[in-house]
């Protein structure tokens, strides 16, 4: 029933998922003493307006930007193949798995990362119907230039472009460099801007300090958290040994974007493991995992018991969300 819902033609589909978001992303709002984020904000980052909005209204921003990035992943899903046209898949599960990963406070860095993620991966895939695949190529570095400005971490997100390329079939060595180019602009601009007001100082040090490898296991702040977390992760990896299982089955145009995808989900599980990273952060592998999941999902046979495991799951992600607000502190 809820597969069958979300990939109906139903407008009431939207409701539902504003809802779902709205109940999900509650106790953020009603926490009376809320826990300072351990994400790091770049300095040149912290001072901007959603960060300096009251508590309501940082919450308004987060729901809105978390609502746009489940859209923009779901026009991915559609847009690409990966699901029929009316689905709504990938949005449902890019908002059950954003629930997943406590929220510590109404806004946090990774809320506004993951929403530039979300466009970084649209002018990614964007490259495969480029008809100037090096334009695609520099536009989709531009895009990976500005996330990188609020996440040093992603720099290593180059490697998934020329991975696309490579996926893509792009055999212009210029495509490769023209990436290297649009991801260094955003930078150098803000860099030129901060050297004519003489404020250079710790520019650097900003991103490259971020970048040095530190094995770290994401740490989940309780049991049930952890547990949640687990059954997330093992719904990926069942849905990506099923998805690689199908991909020789796949059309040439949908095989290209979904191994873009698995490249994704790849070198974000990478970022998230070999760099430091709080638990926050982990909600930005929603978005490629979110396409895995859609496309597992979307083809399912047997739905009955999948539709219960999802009603359990979504149950389980609720009570584990509001059971925070006990031991906020």
């Amino acid at each position: 029933m809820l597969i069958r819902f979300f990939k109906s033609g139903l407008p009431s589909r939207y409701l539902a998922l504003l809802m779902m978001a709205l109940v999900l992303r509650m106790p953020a709002l009603l926490q009376t003493a809320p826990k300072p984020s351990t994400g790091y904000i770049p300095f040149y980052i912290s001072n901007l307006f959603p960060f300096s909005l009251s508590f309501p209204l940082q919450w308004i921003v987060s729901l809105i930007l978390i609502l746009f990035t489940a859209f923009l992943v779901n026009y991915l899903s559609v847009r690409y193949g990966f699901t029929e046209k009316n689905s709504t898949l990938a949005a449902f599960f890019f908002i059950l798995g954003s629930g997943v990963f406590p929220v510590l406070r109404p806004l946090n860095i990774y809320v506004i990362v993951t929403f530039l993620t979300a466009l970084f991966f649209v002018l990614t895939y964007k490259i495969r119907e480029a008809e100037s695949e090096i334009r695609a190529a520099f536009d989709a570095g531009l895009g990976l230039g500005v996330l990188v400005l609020f996440y040093p971490e992603a720099l290593l997100l180059v490697i998934f472009i020329w991975l696309a390329l490579i996926s893509y079939r792009v055999n212009q060595w210029r495509a490769y460099i023209v990436s290297l180019i649009g991801t260094a602009t955003p930078f150098a601009l803000m860099f030129a801007g901060f050297f004519l007001f003489g404020t250079t100082k710790g520019l650097l040090p900003a991103v490259y300090t971020k970048l040095i490898p530190i094995f770290s296991l994401i740490h989940f702040p309780s049991l049930l958290n952890l547990i949640t977390g687990g059954i997330l992760g093992a719904m990926v990896i069942l849905s990506l040994i099923q998805v690689i299982g199908v991909l020789r089955t796949m059309n040439i145009d949908l095989m290209q974007h979904t191994m873009t995808t698995l490249w994704g989900l790849l070198m974000i599980f990478l970022i998230l493991t070999l760099l430091e990273a709080p638990v926050e952060s982990a909600v930005l592998i929603c978005v490629p995992a979110s396409l895995v999941l859609a496309v597992n999902y979307d083809t399912m046979k047997n739905l009955k018991w999948a539709n219960v495991f999802l009603m359990v799951f979504l149950l389980l992600i609720l009570v584990n969300n509001y059971f925070s607000l006990f031991y906020a502190s």
